[in-house]
């Protein structure tokens, strides 16, 4: 309910020593302009809010393209070894980068790009490690387990296995292709150093990288569920994997 007060208190209210008169729009073009008023001011505010936090982060540091795809990757493997692969989208790298939307739309266009140059990079990795580890083990330096072993933590690293699955399961297939031309690349690079008179009997390079990498594959998806539904040890896929390394390599 409104109160109305009489003419007199209204003055002496308005008027009273102890209390300033208030300040009041009279203006009808002041009152239509009010509501402006207020949301440029909630505007001037955010900029300010948003200069200070630019301001709190420092300068942005300039990237060459290159440089900006490296950072980018970078981000996308700590946000798929905290939530896999369906975490791993343009808005998600991008904050986690610290760069813009757009720039990552500019190096991968859609998150299944992403997704598949992270496949291709993490790949690149592996196959850089099997490569060496394949040379250690013509040497005598390491075992077939080790072998084994090293190409299996590889593969499960990092949820490397899950996104080749997601990117397979999502009808991006076709773009893990450079990811075989970078298997191609390490066999024929094992290939050529294989040593001349060797077992004729036993397989080459090849072989042995296609099947040390599906058997890494499988495991990394359902090596767990399927042991236990087997009733195997829990490194029984690995030993196996180990019994066929040795009778297939060249000795």
């Amino acid at each position: 309910m409104m109160t109305v007060l009489p003419a007199s208190a209204s003055s002496a209210a308005a008027t009273s020593p102890d209390r300033p008169a208030p300040t009041m729009i009279t203006s009808a073009s002041a009152i239509a302009r009010f509501p402006l008023l207020v949301v440029g001011g909630m505007l001037l505010s955010r900029m300010t809010i948003t200069q200070r936090q630019a301001s709190e982060r420092g300068p942005r540091r300039r990237r060459t393209p290159a440089e900006a795809r490296d950072e980018a990757l970078g981000a996308a493997e700590a946000i798929l070894a905290r939530e896999g692969p369906p975490g791993l989208t343009l808005q998600a790298v991008a904050a986690e980068a610290g760069m813009a939307h757009g720039n990552l739309t500019h190096h991968f266009g859609s998150s299944a790009g992403l997704q598949a140059a992270l496949v291709v990079r993490m790949s690149e990795r592996l196959a850089g490690e099997v490569a060496a580890a394949t040379l250690r083990l013509r040497g005598g330096e390491a075992t077939s387990r080790q072998i084994v072993d090293m190409v299996f933590d590889a593969m499960a690293r990092d949820d490397h296995g899950r996104l080749v699955a997601w990117v397979c399961s999502t009808g991006q297939a076709d773009k893990l292709a450079p990811v075989f031309e970078v298997i191609a690349g390490t066999v024929h690079t094992l290939k050529a150093t294989e040593p001349a008179g060797g077992d004729p009997a036993s397989q080459g390079a090849g072989v042995i990288t296609a099947a040390l990498l599906s058997a890494a594959l499988s495991a990394s998806l359902i090596g767990a569920p399927l042991q236990r539904a087997a009733g195997l040890a829990d490194d029984a896929l690995r030993d196996l994997a180990a019994r066929q390394l040795d009778s297939l390599r060249v000795r």
